[in-house]
C-alpha cells in the first residue's frame, strides 16, 4: 500500500506488526516507545503505544508498591497479567481498525508471558508480524520518572524503584530463544543484536534503533526547601 505521508515522503506498507518491548523496570522501555512511534509516524507509518504501566494505573484505585510485582503475590500476579493481555486486546483491535504497528509497552520478562502474547496475535490474525525488541542496560546509575513516583520523596522513590526491580529480576528470562524475531538493544546503542529480522517495517526500525540514545541530564531548580530541590532533580533526569 502506497501513501504520502504528512512529511511528504512516499510510504509503503503492507505490514501488520505488533512490537512487544522487553526488559526490566527503569531500562528505557518507554523512551525507546516514543522515540520509535514518533519516527514511525514522521514517516507516514500508523504507529501507536499500548503501555501496560498507564493501564494499570487508569484502573487502579491508588498505588502500588514493589510488593505488587512479586511473582510470589498470586493475586497481584493474576492481576498484572490481566492488565498486560487486555493492553493486548486493545492493541490488537487498533490494529484491526487500520493501525500499522502497536507498540506492546510492557516488562514482558518472562517467556511464558512471551509465548502466550505471539499465541494471542496470531489468534488475532496469523497475517501479523511480532517482533520483540528487549531494552538491556546496565548502566547503574541511570534512574526513571516513572508516573508510579509522582508525589513521593526522591529516597522512597528509588528504595521502591530498587525493591521493584529485584522482584523483575527473579523471574527475568532474557531473550535467546532463535526461533523468534527480536532485537536486543543493550546500553541504548553500544550493541545491537538482531535475529530472524525480515519485513519492510523491521529493515526500516533496526537502523533507527542503532541511532538511538539516551538523552541523560538534570535540570537543577532554586529551592528553598532541600528536600524539595531533591524531589524536582528527580523529576527531571530524564531517558
Amino acid at each position: 500500500m502506497r501513501r504520502q505521508s504528512e512529511s511528504g515522503r512516499e510510504v509503503f506498507n503492507d505490514e501488520k506488526v505488533v512490537l512487544v518491548m522487553v526488559g526490566l523496570p527503569a531500562r528505557g522501555k518507554s523512551f525507546i516507545s516514543h522515540k520509535i512511534k514518533n519516527f514511525l509516524s514522521w514517516l507516514g507509518v500508523r504507529a501507536n503505544i499500548f503501555n501496560v504501566g498507564s493501564l494499570r494505573r487508569k484502573m487502579s484505585t491508588g498505588k502500588q508498591s514493589y510488593d505488587f510485582f512479586d511473582a510470589q503475590n498470586v493475586a497481584a500476579k493474576q492481576q498484572r497479567e490481566e492488565l498486560a493481555y487486555a493492553a493486548l486486546d486493545m492493541a490488537l483491535e487498533w490494529l484491526g481498525g487500520g493501525g500499522e504497528v502497536a507498540i506492546f509497552d510492557a516488562t514482558n520478562t518472562t517467556n511464558d508471558r512471551r509465548v502466550e502474547v505471539i499465541s494471542r496475535c496470531h489468534r488475532f490474525s496469523s497475517d501479523i508480524k511480532v517482533i520483540f525488541l528487549e531494552s538491556i542496560c546496565n548502566n547503574a546509575q541511570k534512574v526513571t520518572n516513572s508516573p508510579d513516583y509522582k508525589d513521593m520523596e526522591l529516597e522512597d522513590a528509588m528504595a521502591d524503584l530498587r525493591k521493584r526491580i529485584e522482584k523483575y529480576e527473579s523471574v527475568y528470562e532474557p531473550l535467546d530463544n532463535d526461533e523468534l524475531s527480536y532485537v536486543k538493544l543493550i546500553n541504548m546503542q553500544s550493541k545491537v543484536i538482531c535475529n530472524h529480522i525480515y519485513g519492510n517495517m523491521a529493515h526500516m526500525l533496526v537502523p533507527f534503533l542503532m541511532s538511538v540514545h539516551i538523552m541523560f541530564y538534570t535540570a537543577i531548580f532554586l529551592a528553598a526547601d532541600s528536600r524539595k530541590l531533591s524531589k524536582a532533580i528527580f523529576r527531571y533526569t530524564l531517558w
